[in-house]
């Protein structure tokens, strides 16, 4: 047998020690059915009796399994903290791991043998046509009781969990600046993403974002109702749309233009702010982009402000996405909002 089939069935155990707490069986059928699938108990032994033949593989956490003079299993057995006997044939590997194996004298595998922490015991005519691997590395779970496995799989969950640091302690407070830390850097470096956008929108279309930018200060209080109905009724159908799958595209198409709407909308009231900068410098700029670029920057830096910022970039992202709707994504300014 292949050595990769022997490294899926490693791969198998490894899943099953970071498995959740509750373990069923899958697809398993009386010890004698001739339909496979594959089986995986806990606590509970597993035999194969005389005569009878089983595809699919066979998993066995906690107790032993036995594959009877006369029967056949089609497929491999993996065996966990319990000892496997084989006096039948296995067409496939065989894996014991804190646990014997036992070859009777008529036993044919197919297979590989591999065991770990645990012996093999082989008797004369036994037949092991693939590889014998041994490995002597002690693994302690050996003669654990089957009620103790679900808390033991719950323990290794609770393990891996992060738990906070006390309020007060040294780490607590490194924790706290490093969010700090953390938040400020991607506050800039959101706003320089967002500063960079407006720059691009405004150098490339300049019409377009100046009558955006009109309707922003024509008339601020509908453009923010536009733009809140706009923004629910959007994102309510796209996610109904997405959750379909001939309506999926549209969907999609829904969201990105949502998405491209408040970006554009959003460029707008910054290249409102950065014009009202330069006015109020007694600045005269010769291209737009540089206020533009400098208002955005400004803008997305206040609303990375915590409570207060959120309730700001709220209203503002709706301003600005009700007037690139009232504008028609800038083709237009309105005469009456």
């Amino acid at each position: 047998m292949k050595t990769t089939r022997r490294w899926l069935m490693w791969s198998l155990l490894a899943l099953l020690l970071l498995a959740t707490p509750v373990m069923t069986v899958a697809a398993a059928g009386p010890a004698g059915a001739t339909a496979g699938g594959g089986i995986v108990l806990m606590g509970q032994n597993w035999t194969l009796r005389a005569g009878d033949t089983y595809r699919g593989d066979v998993v066995i956490i906690g107790a032993n399994a036995t594959v009877e003079e006369g029967a056949t299993l089609v497929g491999d057995l993996a065996v966990l903290s319990g000892n496997a006997t084989i006096r039948g044939t296995v067409k496939g590997d065989v894996t014991v791991v804190n646990g014997n194996l036992h070859l009777g004298a008529h036993s044919v595998v197919v297979g590989d043998v591999s065991f770990v922490s645990g012996e093999l015991q082989r008797e004369p005519g036994s037949v092991v046509q693939g590889d014998i691997v041994h490995t002597n590395i002690r693994v302690p779970l050996q003669h654990v009781p089957a009620n103790l496995w679900p808390q033991m799989f719950q323990a290794l969950r609770l393990a891996g969990t992060f738990r906070p640091p006390e309020p007060g302690t040294p780490r607590w407070f490194l924790a706290r600046l490093f969010d700090i830390i953390s938040g400020v850097v991607g506050a800039f470096f959101t706003a320089l993403v967002l500063a960079a956008i407006t720059a691009f929108l405004v150098a490339v279309w300049p019409e377009p974002m100046r009558h955006v930018t009109e309707t922003v200060q024509k008339a601020p209080v509908p453009d923010f109702l536009v733009g809140l109905v706009v923004a629910v009724a959007v994102t309510v159908l796209g996610l109904l749309l997405l959750i379909t799958i001939c309506l999926l595209p549209f969907g999609l198409i829904l969201l990105l233009g949502l998405v491209a709407g408040w970006l554009m909308g959003w460029a707008a009231v910054g290249r409102s702010v950065g014009l009202y900068l330069w006015q109020a410098m007694d600045q005269s700029p010769t291209s737009d982009v540089l206020p533009a670029a400098v208002g955005t920057f400004l803008l997305t830096l206040v609303a990375a402000v915590p409570c207060v910022g959120t309730l700001f970039g709220l209203v503002v992202g709706m301003v600005g996405l009700g007037a690139v709707v009232l504008s028609y994504f800038g083709t237009r300014v309105p005469d009456v909002v």
